[in-house]
């Protein structure tokens, strides 16, 4: 029941009021409404039923296991920075 509510808010979306200045926007009386969709919910769930296909491609490395004097000047600043 879950996942299938999920799946229904990644490709229908939710409907959410459209709202301006704090109040919600109506034409001729009836209110506005806008479709949000979650594209983050849609990446988990491709992830989830297709790993090998839509997981994020990391590659862990131990960096105690490097020779930090091979490396240029510049990658050794992307690393602090990371």
């Amino acid at each position: 029941m879950l996942e299938d509510e999920a799946v229904r808010r990644a490709k229908d979306g939710v409907r959410r009021p459209l709202v301006y200045k704090g109040k919600q926007v109506y034409i001729q009386g009836e209110p506005i409404y806008q479709i949000e969709y979650s594209d983050q919910l849609l990446i988990r769930l491709l992830e989830a039923n297709a790993p090998d296909k839509w997981k994020p491609r990391t590659e862990n490395k131990n960096i105690n296991e490097w020779d930090l004097s091979k490396l240029s000047s510049e990658k050794l600043e992307e690393l602090a920075q990371q």
